[in-house]
């Protein structure tokens, strides 16, 4: 990966460069996207774990073999993320991702047990007792 990342650091300033990945072949271009989305979802996403995401208790996890950032059932999906940018522009953008995964993070993780106290308590306010039928 870091090999990669030294080569788009190289290839970044290069004005000729997206006119080169445009000559490529659509298997080519789709190695070059990969690679890119990898580096950028990458720094997308430690940058929000160590920003705010980690204290959470979000961390870097597989889902079906690809990389996300997940505490419980919660998953961002940043390599996604900057895959989408990338390929299809402005339309995906990553300030309302970068947000989005905040507002998440600073949700308290869902709880069955919770709902369910919630729940009950509620019974028992509303009637004076608890009724379990």
């Amino acid at each position: 990966m870091t090999e990669t990342f030294i080569e788009i650091q190289r290839a970044v300033p290069d004005p000729t460069f997206h006119e080169r990945v445009n000559q490529c072949s659509e298997e080519e271009g789709d190695e070059i996207l990969a690679e890119w989305a990898a580096c950028f979802g990458v720094y997308i996403g430690e940058t929000l774990l160590r920003v705010h995401l980690s204290e959470k208790g979000f961390a870097w996890a597989l889902n079906r073999e690809r990389p996300v950032l997940q505490r419980d059932d919660d998953r961002l999906y940043p390599i996604f993320k900057a895959y989408n940018r990338i390929r299809y522009g402005c339309a995906f953008d990553i300030g309302t991702f970068y947000q989005m995964a905040v507002r998440t993070a600073d949700q308290i993780p869902f709880s069955a047990e919770r709902v369910m106290d919630v729940e009950l308590r509620g019974r028992i306010t509303a009637m004076g007792t608890m009724s379990l039928f």
